[in-house]
């Protein structure tokens, strides 16, 4: 079965259908990371380093709109995804996070930033 996902998509269907199946892999490198199994999540980012590697090969020029709309909408979840992956690796960030926006100041459009 891995054989045909890695295959270079060459269709419209194809191309969103090996984007869909990255988001479904996402999904199990969350379902793995919330269980703080990093090997599995290290395999399975290996897994979408490939089909990602198909899409690109592929292209995305030849997708309608409403296609391109698709993947759009599946690319915004796998980077919601990857943000909460990210979360539960890398817990001291939330505290870095936190403490660098108390030193932010609003930036007013029309000015420039003063140190």
């Amino acid at each position: 079965m891995l054989d045909t996902l890695i295959m270079a998509p060459s269709t419209d269907e194809q191309v969103l259908d090996t984007c869909r199946a990255v988001e479904t892999n996402c999904l199990s490198m969350l379902d793995a990371a919330r269980q703080d199994d990093w090997e599995r999540v290290a395999r399975l980012q290996a897994v979408n380093d490939a089909l990602i590697a198909d899409v690109r090969s592929a292209g995305d020029a030849t997708l309608s709109a409403a296609r391109r709309r698709e993947q759009l909408g599946i690319l915004r979840r796998i980077v919601i995804i990857d943000g909460e992956i990210r979360r539960l690796r890398e817990p001291w960030q939330r505290g870095l996070d936190r403490l660098l926006a108390a030193g932010r100041r609003p930036v007013v459009p029309g000015r420039t930033a003063r140190p």
